[in-house]
């Protein structure tokens, strides 16, 4: 059994590491060999293969937004261009910052209610820390930079899509 602290490989049934003398604590059945949390935290966010940014300018209307989210089957539109984020508008924006009163905000202008100033996060950010930072954030969009520059956006369900690509008998 290897050891999740020091990936000493120990006789089966220690019930503490050999080499660290971490408590060990025997695999379930039918569990990946490998935990994804080291994978997680050696592949780059770049994995996910970001998806090219789409916006709508900073004086389009809700409805404006709403409808390229729904031509294009997406869940996010950037506000403004490539050079400058002011902010994103999410279907979470839409469903828990407007809801019922869809109508009466419809003619108003997405800026009223998108996030400002998104977290955004370099191409080679570990998985496992985009995770905890979107986790922490309470935020499952987020734009992707390489050097400063915006090249994408991923979301949670992409990372969630490509770890069931890894461990398909961890997911299904």
């Amino acid at each position: 059994m290897l050891c999740p602290e020091c990936s000493h490989d120990n006789r089966a049934g220690a019930e503490t590491c050999e080499n660290c003398a971490h408590e060990l604590v025997p695999r379930p059945a039918g569990a990946p060999e490998d935990p994804p949390a080291p994978r997680l935290a050696s592949e780059p966010l770049s994995a996910l293969l970001p998806k090219k940014p789409v916006f709508v300018a900073r004086d389009a209307s809700v409805a404006q937004a709403v409808d390229t989210m729904n031509r294009l089957s997406i869940g996010c539109v950037l506000i403004g261009n490539l050079d400058d984020v002011a902010g994103i508008f999410t279907e979470r924006d839409l469903l828990f910052g407007i809801g019922e009163t869809y109508n009466e905000a419809k003619g108003r202008p997405v800026v009223d209610f998108m996030t400002p100033r998104p977290e955004m996060l370099d191409a080679d950010t570990p998985l496992l820390d985009a995770l905890g930072r979107m986790s922490a954030g309470g935020f499952r969009h987020v734009p992707v930079t390489r050097a400063g520059r915006l090249v994408g956006v991923v979301s949670l369900r992409d990372l969630l899509g490509l770890v069931s690509k890894w461990y398909p008998d961890l997911v299904g």
